[in-house]
């Protein structure tokens, strides 16, 4: 479990000293995810924070993770299960790798393959990736939503986005900043007792809804569904009834086995096969005097 907090400013340049030391103070909201390590990098569009559990690649993997000359920035919640084949795949496509982590497969995926690298992704994962050549972010939450991402918009026009909803609050002044409580949202609580995606309790901040991929680009969030689960057809009556006609076997009905019956080939018999079972009556209850 890792703490990130971003925010991105892609239409104008917002950064400055006061922006970065917001961004570092809300960051204290998720020490409690990372413990292990906390970093913040900055420029003239983006301030990306991290608080890091060490895992995989204890001593390398730093985040704020750098790629391609410093092209991407990534921030990474999760655990891939598969990150050594992708490296491996990746590799055969003439990436380079300067850690052993599962992070750095992610964004070279990016790099490599684009927007579907989330398709080739097998695990738990919230991340944000910062092009610097291109001044636009893209990241993604996996198909079932195991690890949490929400967002908001600030007054200036940045778009923040946090694993949790405390680290936002801090840079939107409080519960007033985002909006109040959403009485929608309260309702669904009191009903269901959880609130569905995307919605919080806040007004101003929601969810990245799970299966879904991400870009902010001239100043907008814009989200796409990448995961679209496919259940196999459950088979009809009647086509169970056709199979059973054409030759295929049927499951036995017998309570028991073929070895052991009032018939059986062994010569042994079972009484209970033959004799319907007693009910079991329990004692009544008696009165003492």
């Amino acid at each position: 479990m890792c703490g990130l907090l971003a925010y991105l400013s892609t239409d104008a340049e917002r950064v400055d000293e006061t922006r970065v030391d917001g961004v570092r103070h809300a960051l204290h909201c998720l020490h409690h995810r990372g413990p292990d390590d906390t970093a913040v990098w900055s420029d003239g569009h983006t301030v990306l924070g991290f608080n890091r559990l060490s895992i995989i690649d204890v001593d390398g993997s730093p985040q704020p993770l750098p790629y391609a000359a410093d092209r991407y920035r990534i921030l990474f919640n999760g655990e891939i299960y598969n990150y050594l084949e992708l490296r491996e795949e990746l590799r055969a496509l003439g990436a380079e790798f300067a850690t052993e982590g599962d992070t750095e497969a992610i964004v070279a995926g990016f790099h490599h393959w684009g927007p579907d690298v989330v398709t080739r992704l097998r695990g738990m994962f919230a991340f944000v990736i910062w092009d610097t050549a291109t001044g636009t972010a893209f990241g993604a939450r996996d198909p079932f939503g195991i690890k949490p991402l929400f967002t908001a918009r600030l007054a200036d026009g940045g778009v923040v986005l946090s694993s949790e909803k405390k680290a936002l609050l801090e840079l939107l002044g409080g519960s007033a900043g985002a909006g109040g409580v959403d009485p929608a949202s309260l309702q669904q609580y009191l009903t269901l007792q959880y609130v569905p995606e995307p919605a919080t309790m806040h007004r101003g901040i929601r969810r990245i809804e799970s299966g879904t991929r991400f870009t902010v680009v001239g100043g907008e969030l814009t989200t796409e569904r990448y995961f679209h689960p496919v259940f196999a057809p459950a088979r009809s009556p009647r086509a169970v009834s056709r199979s059973s006609t054409t030759g295929s076997p049927r499951p036995s009905t017998s309570r028991w086995p073929s070895t052991c019956g009032p018939t059986s080939p062994s010569g042994r018999s079972c009484p209970a096969a033959s004799t319907p079972p007693r009910s079991r009556r329990w004692p009544t209850a008696t009165t003492r005097t």
